[in-house]
Order: C-alpha cells, then structure tokens, then sequence
C-alpha cells in the first residue's frame, strides 16, 4: 500500500511539473500561436492585422472562436463541417490531393545545420515536377523532439477541421521531422512554459453560433427574416476552413 501511494504520489508530482509548449510560426502575413498542453488541451491563435480568431481544442471536440471582446462568438467545428458538406464543399479533398501530390516530389539531405526561431534544423532541397515545370525549393526542418510533438498536434488541429480523421503526420515532409522554415513560413519562437488552464477553456461570455443548415439558407433567402450577421459569421468560418487546404 505504501508503494503505492508513493507512486501515486510521484507521478502527481512530475505530472505537476510538465510544461506546456508555446509554438509561433509566421504565415504569410498572419501569426499563429499554437499553445499545447496535452491531446485534449490546445488552442490557436491567428493574428493577421487587426483581425484575431481561435481555435480551440477541448477534449475530442474542436472550436472556432470570432468576434471582439464582449461580442464574442463559438463555432461546434463539427456543425460547420456538416453544414459545409451540405453545401457541397469537402475539406477532405484538398488535403487528400495534397498527400497524393507529395509523392511526386523528392526530399535530400544537404547536411547544413541551420537555427530558426531558436530552434536547431537541418537544411534539406526538396525537387520534383509541378505543372510540368521542374520544381526546387529548400526547407528547414527539425527532429526536436518536444517541439515534433507540439508542431505535430497544431497539425493535427488542422486535420480536425476537415472531414478527415486526424492525422499528425499528413503535413510531414519527411517522417520524424517537421518544418520551421520554408517559403512562407517560419518558425518564430518555440517555448516550454506553464500556462494557466483557463487560457484552454472556452470563452465564458462568448455565445455558441447556431449554424444554418442548407434547407434553413435557402429558406431564408424567400423571407424577411435572414439574419444578416450571423450569414456573415458563418461564411467567415467557412472561409477560414477553407484556408488550411
């Protein structure tokens, strides 16, 4: 008994312990946080000018929030998804196109070491044939550990946003490694930190989005009664559904 209640104990202790990572990539013009926790704990940040969303990951389940302070809005991910295949838009196409694509493009070691964001990688050249041209471009990637993990699950919150299982390797260019560094995208920062676990939990005064189904949008369009706003932020979540693949 005693041992293990030592155990118990020890495990208490070290689980206390464990970090959390903070991964900022820059893409494009926008600048995504990815705070990791554990597999039922994460959140996105997405900051391109004075536009700001989240995206959070709560236990199995994935949301989008938009809007300002005090006006706040919560998207079920699964809802929209639903609705966006109604609409017959299939995110699951995009990314399965792109893993068939892949294969037509090889990865080679060019055994430079370069450091992005702080982070030690190794330089590779990655050729192939695109759209009939030849294709040449160089990527950074890294084997570290902690931060494959972290940069694994941002991926995989991708993944979740499509009709896709999830699947953490679907952006791997090579098995074990993941990129910091290439054309427009780029390893910021990478930190091992704690933070509070309210940064995980959805907004308390944010309200859910009540997502339209195709029959409800087309019914609408032959009365007075659509409501202009939420059409908006429904088409905003779509767009930015859209934007991962």
């Amino acid at each position: 008994m005693f041992y293990k209640s030592l155990i118990l104990s020890l495990f208490l202790f070290f689980s206390s312990l464990q970090a959390d990572y903070i991964t900022e990539y820059k893409m494009g013009d926008e600048i995504q946080k990815f705070m990791y926790r554990d597999a039922s704990h994460s959140k996105m940040v997405n900051r391109g000018g004075d536009e700001k969303s989240e995206i959070y990951r709560v236990g199995k389940k994935v949301y989008i929030v938009s809007g300002s302070d005090g006006d706040k809005q919560i998207i079920d991910v699964d809802d929209m998804k639903a609705m966006s295949r109604s609409m017959g838009f299939d995110a699951s196409a995009y990314a399965k196109d792109a893993k068939e694509e892949a294969k037509n493009y090889k990865i080679s070691k060019t055994g430079k070491r370069v450091s992005v964001g702080g982070v030690r990688g190794e330089l590779f050249v990655v050729t192939g044939t695109h759209e009939g041209k030849p294709y040449k471009q160089e990527i950074v990637m890294t084997n570290n550990k902690d931060v494959v993990k972290s940069v694994r699950a941002m991926f995989s919150l991708f993944s979740a946003m499509s009709t896709m299982n999830d699947s953490e390797d679907l952006f791997e260019v090579k098995k074990g490694y993941v990129p910091i560094k290439s054309d427009g995208m780029e390893l910021k920062s990478f930190k091992s930190v704690r933070i509070a676990k309210s940064e995980y939990e959805l907004p308390n005064k944010a309200k859910k989005q009540s997502i339209p189904t195709k029959q409800t949008l087309e019914k609408s369009q032959n009365t007075q009664d659509t409501d202009a706003q939420q059409d908006t932020d429904v088409g905003e979540a779509i767009n930015m559904l859209k934007s991962f693949f």
